[in-house]
């Protein structure tokens, strides 16, 4: 799967993944709807599929709206 790296899940991955613009998700992090990603080094974010998987869960069962982009 493409922007994914041993089970972990890259920002423009995750974007497609939730169907929400990079500036979108960012702002779901700040607003504490999409958890915070892991930090490797400075500049490369990651989520574990995971949590990624639940998140995409929950948008599912109408738990969870992130809105518009």
């Amino acid at each position: 799967m493409l922007g994914t790296i041993d089970g972990f899940i890259r920002p423009k991955e995750l974007c497609r993944l939730l169907g929400i613009s990079r500036t979108k998700l960012y702002a779901c992090i700040h607003d504490g709807k999409v958890p915070k990603p892991l930090k490797q080094g400075s500049r490369i974010s990651l989520w574990p599929a995971s949590v990624v998987t639940e998140l995409v869960n929950s948008i599912k069962a109408g738990e969870l709206c992130l809105g518009k982009n």
